[in-house]
């Protein structure tokens, strides 16, 4: 091949320099034989390596320009200093009219504020100025822009509400006993801010008084805005275990009607950190050992204690246990087939799981029960051609082959190429690489009349490599 290569390349060069033919610029006979896909374009703005200076920026709205001169075309004066608003109680800087911000138009928001080069403390303003509002008065932020003048305290501050104009939202506290001396955050008095400052809980009321329930009773946190300090004021019956329903399998205390719930009403449900709910079922239930649930249960192979018989009495594996699943009830995904094995092999449960959540998990549909059906498109996995692809929708056909497989590549034609990149076209294979030049040269030489003496060579060089 070597040889034939040589002898193509003398032969091209002899018939271009005899017609004065050229490819047009960028492009070889041989590229214009694949398709299209993106390559990086070195004629537009944003590929061109740009020196804009200090006073101007490289403007990505002109990414796609194509420039005759890089510097005008390419970039953009930036913006003057002078041209920015500096946030209340700032200014812009002497040199303003002599700064420049980053691009075309000075930012103000954001990482990318151009307020710091452009913009300094205003200490004639109320926001920067030295101006002390004392403890009944606060420096008021809407007022930053104001100047402070020599009333500094009048222009700047703004009174204090006092936490005597503050009625505690909270059910059993009060205002403080100074509440006429002690001083909100802001103008107004909020909950938030201020509570702790302006309130305590009452001495006089369920939540602050100091009450002793009895036993059998508790402090109820409904009852705090109640007047009093007593008993029978603040606390609440607690229910009886008597009044609890027990899960399947679980029987009451013998001592459930004398052992109580937490509250008024017996909780069945485990608590949260959110919602941090006493489960009294855990003081108020136990197993019932002749049922399955207590019971001691020796499970035959491949099975296992079944909660739906928690409530069954007996405690052999005909009353209690259930055969676990087994790979049979798996539906498998397109492409794949249950295993050979599959009416033999179990999962660890009663149902088989089909699904998992979080990095690295796995389940038994995949992991245990599925495998590739080499007679359909997954499980076979043709190879695909460079201009095919085996879709997923293609994973459940039955089929081997390509074509019943593989799917056609979307074509580059309707691509639209981001800024600084150009359709590219695909390398040619060596067998087009290799006929190609001969194809333009036979045209070539046909057209022309060009080197008739070598006519004959050329053809028996086409028949050589055509065959090759």
């Amino acid at each position: 091949m070597t040889t034939i290569s040589t002898i193509m390349v003398s032969l091209i060069s002899a018939a271009a320099a005899y017609s004065g033919t050229n490819c047009i610029a960028g492009k070889m006979y041989a590229q214009q034989i694949a398709g299209c896909y993106c390559e990086p374009d070195s004629s537009q703005c944003i590929n061109t390596a740009v020196t804009c200076g200090s006073s101007r920026f490289k403007d990505t709205a002109k990414n796609k320009v194509v420039p005759a001169n890089p510097v005008t075309a390419c970039c953009t004066n930036k913006a003057k200093c002078s041209t920015i608003t500096c946030a209340a109680g700032d200014k812009q800087k002497a040199a303003a009219a002599d700064l420049l911000c980053a691009m075309g138009t000075c930012a103000t928001t954001g990482a990318a504020s151009d307020r710091t080069t452009c913009c300094e403390n205003d200490s004639t303003k109320c926001k920067y100025s030295t101006v002390a509002c004392g403890t009944v008065k606060y420096k008021d932020s809407t007022k930053d822009g104001t100047t402070a003048g020599i009333s500094g305290v009048a222009n700047c501050c703004i009174n204090k509400a006092k936490c005597s104009t503050y009625s505690c939202p909270t059910a059993g506290k009060k205002q403080r006993c100074n509440a006429g001396t002690l001083f909100c955050a802001g103008s107004s008095c909020v909950k938030k801010n201020d509570e702790a400052t302006c309130c305590m809980d009452d001495e006089q009321k369920c939540r602050g008084a100091s009450v002793a329930c009895a036993a059998s009773r508790f402090k109820d946190s409904a009852k705090y805005g109640t007047l009093g300090t007593s008993d029978a004021s603040c606390c609440t019956n607690r229910a009886l275990c008597t009044t609890i329903t027990c899960p399947a399998g679980q029987k009451k205390i013998t001592a459930h009607a004398s052992t109580y719930c937490a509250t008024s009403t017996c909780s069945t449900t485990a608590g949260t950190t959110a919602n941090p709910v006493v489960d009294d079922r855990l003081s108020c239930c136990v197993d019932v050992v002749t049922e399955c649930k207590g019971a001691s249960v020796t499970c035959a192979a491949n099975k296992i204690k079944d909660p739906a018989t928690y409530g069954t009495v007996g405690s052999t594996d005909l009353a209690c246990c259930k055969l676990r699943a087994t790979c049979n009830t798996v539906t498998c995904d397109a492409g794949m087939k249950r295993i050979g094995t599959a009416p033999n092999t179990y999962c660890a449960g009663l149902t088989c799981t089909t699904s998992c959540t979080g990095v690295g998990c796995t389940h038994e549909k995949l992991s245990l029960c599925c495998e590739n059906n080499p007679l359909e498109c997954k499980g076979a996995a043709p190879a695909c051609p460079s201009k095919q692809f085996l879709a997923t929708g293609s994973h459940g056909t039955a089929g081997t082959n390509i074509a019943t497989c593989c799917t056609n590549r979307q074509s580059c034609t309707s691509l639209t190429c981001s800024a600084g990149k150009k359709k590219r076209r695909l390398a040619p294979t060596i067998a087009q690489q290799a006929r190609a030049p001969l194809k333009v040269l036979q045209a070539l030489l046909i057209r022309t009349g060009a080197a008739r003496p070598i006519l004959p060579c050329v053809f028996l060089l086409l028949v050589v490599v055509a065959s090759s």
